[in-house]
């Protein structure tokens, strides 16, 4: 019966999930930056069909999830190094506000190029070191 119960919460649990996953639900303030920063790549890698391991392994090698950190001689900031003029032109595209410095938007700008052209990719070289320039999440 027990075991009955549990399935049965678990699907009702699913079907209430929202159909557009809102990052700003998903991150809890009360935990450390890197874990929030972690789990925002689960659900934007379910969202959008990619895998998260390879937006931790990104955002690990280019920042070490640090939303501080300065790259590139100072041309690149925060958890996924994106340079200004780059983050701009992809986040008027993606048609929502985005905050340049912000990890969070970083990293939800980050996911939605890569699903949306997965030719993206390429733009970190740690992605090209790691993974080389097949698109290994393009579906077939």
């Amino acid at each position: 019966m027990l075991f009955r119960l549990t399935i049965c919460t678990i699907f009702l649990a699913v079907l209430a999930l929202p159909t557009i996953i809102n990052a700003d639900d998903i991150v809890p303030l009360s935990y450390p930056p890197k874990v929030a920063y972690m789990l925002l790549a689960n659900e934007l890698g379910v969202q959008y069909g990619i895998p998260s391991s390879e937006i931790k392994n990104v955002l690990k090698a280019e920042s070490g999830y640090s939303q501080e950190a300065v790259g590139d001689h100072g041309k690149a900031l925060s958890c996924a190094q994106f340079h200004k003029d780059t983050f701009d032109g992809y986040a008027a595209q993606y048609g929502q506000p985005l905050n340049y410095p912000s990890c969070i938007d970083q990293e939800k700008l980050m996911a939605w190029m890569w699903a949306s052209n997965p030719q993206t990719t390429q733009l970190w070289t740690t992605y090209r070191r790691s993974y080389g320039v097949k698109y290994r999440h393009e579906k077939v």
